[in-house]
């Protein structure tokens, strides 16, 4: 869990963490492996604070983003394919109502 630090989306990033791996790191080792993005879609900043996409990297990640978040896997507690935006709700509902108090255990999603 992140802790709770004053302007950071604790809570957002903790639900965010489960996704990673299956959604933004495919996607990236995808469009790194397929050379889909280079070195071109890359800039530094004036300020040489890091690197980041530049407007066409972006646009090829984000295409590849939506695409996967339409994609669809089994759902254990809906017990049928879904499409991982709609994962992501239920998985944000569930985490409500532990907060709530009205589940006792958070069953995390898992890809098999």
């Amino acid at each position: 869990m992140h802790a709770e630090v004053y302007g950071r989306p604790a809570l957002a990033l903790d639900l965010m963490e489960e996704f990673r791996p299956i959604i933004v790191d495919s996607v990236v080792l995808t469009l790194v492996n397929n050379r889909r993005l280079t070195e071109k879609d890359f800039e530094t900043t004036s300020e040489n604070e890091g690197i980041y996409l530049n407007q066409r990297g972006r646009q090829v990640f984000f295409e590849h983003y939506n695409r996967r978040l339409n994609t669809t896997a089994f759902h254990p507690l809906a017990k049928r394919a879904l499409s991982y935006q709609k994962i992501f709700e239920i998985q944000a509902r569930q985490v409500a109502k532990l907060i709530q108090g009205e589940i006792d255990t958070y069953q995390p999603f898992v890809v098999k």
